[in-house]
């Protein structure tokens, strides 16, 4: 393996630890956290694209792509979620006096 295959494999491995932050985040946390973590994210990836190197284009994709999978895994997060409350939700059942109420009022 060479060392361009073991950074690519690396830089897959971050990917996918991102995504199940992002979703994490997506299922406990509101906004604002997502806030915190993605300006986190900003500094880590900045730091870590002059740390390597990668010129300007190279910058602005590494940092484009590390927030992409991080919110876009922070929706599905917020969809399962409202998913999981959906359907733990039961449904509600009015007895025969309240339904009257109801139409009377």
């Amino acid at each position: 393996m060479t060392v361009a295959d073991e950074e690519g494999c690396r830089m897959g491995y971050a990917a996918i630890v991102l995504a199940i932050l992002g979703v994490a985040i997506g299922l406990v946390f509101r906004l604002r956290f997502l806030l915190g973590a993605v300006t986190l994210l900003l500094v880590i990836s900045l730091a870590f694209a002059f740390s390597r190197d990668y010129g300007v284009s190279g910058t602005i994709l590494a940092i484009i792509v590390s927030q992409v999978i991080l919110q876009g895994s922070y929706f599905l997060g917020l969809v399962s979620r409202m998913i999981f409350s959906v359907v733990q939700r039961k449904p509600v059942s009015f007895s025969k006096p309240e339904t009257e109420h109801l139409r009377d009022g």
